[in-house]
């Protein structure tokens, strides 16, 4: 038999203006903007929307610990440990390993607030892109999955600060 069709395509809106984000998935599958959509997995993937779409910076949401410095491949990284300061978060409790040159967290764990392994996430070939240091591979699993591999996102180009027009994102253009 012949393999199943694609999925129809997801289409991410993040509108950040003050003062307050708006955020919401739209499929063209169902011809709906769905905020209810958030938590939901992204095509059978191990990512919820929500996973990609948080807007608030990481210490407006956290208390940071500085746990210790350690190399891993011959870079030098923080350990840094989070714990929410403000509720409703998904992941209560993360740790994160920052590489020193890239600031950047090639790995990651996120917890529940009653301490257990929720998810992991990882990023490899990074490369510098327009004057920053970007991820080429990122892989996210989620560890109560049984089987699961994880869900690996690789980018082959990506620009950065481009002028988008609004009408860019009417239904009608996003239909097509």
């Amino acid at each position: 038999p012949p393999p199943p069709p694609p999925p129809p395509p997801l289409f991410f809106l993040m509108i950040r203006r003050p003062p307050r984000s708006t955020q919401g998935v739209w499929s063209a599958a169902s011809d709906v903007y769905k905020r209810q959509m958030l938590r939901q997995s992204v095509n059978g993937s191990d990512m919820s929307y929500k996973d990609m779409m948080e807007t608030r910076s990481i210490s407006e949401i956290y208390n940071l610990t500085l746990e210790e410095s350690i190399f891993i491949d011959n870079r030098d990284h923080w350990v840094i440990y989070m714990e929410a300061k403000v509720k409703g978060l998904s992941y209560p409790k993360r740790r994160a390993w920052i590489d020193k040159e890239y600031f950047l967290p090639i790995k990651e764990e996120l917890y529940a607030k009653s301490g257990k392994l929720l998810k992991t996430t990882s990023m490899s070939n990074i490369k510098k892109t327009q004057g920053r240091w970007f991820p080429f591979h990122y892989k996210f699993k989620d560890e109560l999955k049984r089987n699961s591999r994880g869900t690996e996102w690789i980018i082959n180009d990506i620009e950065f600060n481009n002028e988008i027009s609004e009408s860019r994102f009417s239904k009608a253009l996003l239909r097509k």
